[in-house]
Parts: structure tokens; sequence; C-alpha cells
């Protein structure tokens, strides 16, 4: 064999491209694993309830029901619950940036997310609550307002990349449903300690006057996806300028956070109340009426309800 032809063999193996393409390749395989992990899950889950009804017993508690059971887990948990999500969120990442995707997709998302809102000096909130939190097991107590400012429509795309990879593969169910509602809020303390607020248990309901919650099902859902997205209907994503833990910002005395919730598509042609279970207060949002006394950032850090549901499930046990 020539020297020229053996130098034709050995370039594969000197290519640059190859260690790119190993690690894409391997990422990939994680990816599919924990989606294929994800779904052998659900279907435990499902055939589990399943049995259960067929036999006339107890159905066991959903994710849902046993976040709203169970209090927030322990900050060492949490803590590392956080770290291997950070990781997983850095690899997949670099992932779609050695198999060539968009590395600036996130930042795009979350520029769409806030590009647009009206802003004036004169904005006044359509309602106000008050998240009490108290640092020393309740002789003190600090009251945070958290103030809903504005209500609009935006695109399934411009959430989509913000979600894990298993969550987003689902979202895309909601694909043809119309566009998502986007509720924009600013908490601010008064007081003089850290308090943590988040809108993880906010819901969208309607009175029975205009038909009842189950009219804000847009039209043609299908039953599986009633069932994830509209049994309550929750955030499929909330941001906050201020870093997210089990989709909680803590709010510094003084300062302000804004927070900001994503729900799916629902049926507008009747009222929509937003309504917030602790405490338990509600309204009724003007959607794309209003404005906000500030532009939010263009930065944002961004969690999914579900992950953080599954997190309080998890160690609230």
């Amino acid at each position: 064999m020539s020297l020229a032809a053996l130098a034709m063999y050995s370039q594969p193996l000197d290519s640059p491209f190859i260690v790119p393409v190993a690690g894409c390749i391997m990422i990939l395989g994680i990816v599919v694993a924990g989606i294929w992990s994800g779904i052998r899950n659900r279907e435990i889950q499902s055939t589990e309830r399943l049995a259960a009804i067929a036999k006339g017993v107890a159905v066991p508690p959903t994710i849902e029901e046993m976040a709203i059971m169970h209090g927030k887990p322990s900050g060492n948990a949490t803590r590392r619950r956080a770290n291997i999500r950070l990781a997983g969120t850095i690899l997949i990442a670099t992932g779609l940036s050695a198999c060539g995707g968009s590395a600036t997709s996130a930042t795009t998302a979350v520029h769409n997310l806030v590009a647009g809102l009206p802003a004036s000096s004169h904005a006044k909130p359509v309602q106000t609550q008050v998240a009490s939190c108290t640092p020393d097991g309740g002789f003190y107590i600090d009251d945070t307002k958290v103030s809903y400012y504005y209500t609009r429509e935006v695109s399934l795309a411009n959430v989509l990349p913000l979600l894990a990879s298993g969550e987003a593969k689902d979202a895309r169910s909601l694909a043809g449903l119309g566009p998502l509602l986007e509720v924009i809020a600013l908490a601010t303390n008064p007081g003089a300690a850290t308090c943590g607020v988040g809108l993880t248990q906010t819901v969208l309901e309607s009175a029975k006057a205009y038909g009842g919650t189950a009219k804000l099902d847009p039209p043609g859902v299908l039953t599986n996806v009633r069932r994830s997205y509209y049994d309550p209907i929750r955030p499929i994503l909330v941001l906050s300028n201020n870093r997210l833990s089990i989709c909680s910002a803590d709010v510094n005395p003084g300062a302000s956070v804004w927070l900001i919730a994503i729900f799916p598509p629902v049926n507008t042609k009747i009222p929509v109340a937003v309504v917030n279970p602790t405490p338990l207060a509600g309204f009724y949002p003007r959607i794309g009426k209003g404005s906000l006394p500030a532009e939010p950032p263009s930065s944002l850090y961004s969690e999914d309800v579900n992950h953080c549901i599954e997190i309080l499930s998890a160690n609230g046990s």
C-alpha cells in the first residue's frame, strides 16, 4: 500500500470532528434513555391506577395531590436536586452546541416572553395578594406583597426551549390548541426578612355562572392532554429575575422580584380567573389590557412546574 493510500485511510481517525460527534452521540443516548425511563414510569403509574379503579379500591394520589398534602423539602435535598438539574441543563446545552444546535434558543425564548410588554409609571395592579413568611417559627411574620399586573397570550414556540426534554415532548401535544397564557406579577418585600414566593400552586378557573372550569378546556383537547394539563390548570413554566428554588424565588428585604407564570392554552371566550389557593384569592384579568410599572429584565431564570411538584412529592413523605 502506498504512503498516499495509508494517509487517506488514517484521516478519519485524525479528524477534529471525532470528539464532537462522539459527545453528541453520547448525549443523545442519555436524553433518549431519560425519555424512555419517564415514559415507562408513567405507564406503570397508569396501570396501577387503572387496576385500583377496577378493584374498587381507593385510587393512589396523583403527584399534584401529594404536593399539596406535603410541605416544602429540606434545604439539603433541594440543593442536591438543584445541582443535579443544573448539571443536566449544562449537559444538554453543551450537547446542542456540539451537535450544531442553536445555543441561544433559550435566550431568545426568554427575550420573546418579555418583549413588547407595556410599561407605565402609572400602572396599577389588577390584584394584590400577601405571602406571609416567618424566619423564626411565627414570632416575626414578614408580609410580602404579590401584585398581578398583566396577562397576555404567548406562543408555545417560546416555551419549549425552556423545558426539559421530556416536558418539552409532552408540551408539544398542546400545539394547535391556541396560544398559551402568560401571567406577570411583581413581588415586593417591605419587611426585614427574606421571603420565598412562588406561583406553583396558582391555577386557572372559571365560575359556575360561566359554565365552570371545565369550559376553559380548549376545543379539540385530547383526554390524555386534559389529564396532564387541565386537571387542574397549573402553570407549565415559571420565570423570575431571581434564582428559582422549587419554582419559588427569594425576595430580600426592600427588594422587588418579577414572577411570570405560563399556563396552557385555554378557552378565552369565557372569563378566566387566576386563583391562588394559599391564601385563597383570585381575580379575573383583562387579557392584553393594562401595563406594568417597569419592563422586566430579559435575563430570567426558569423552571418547569412538573419538576418542582415532583421534588415536593418526593421529599414530603
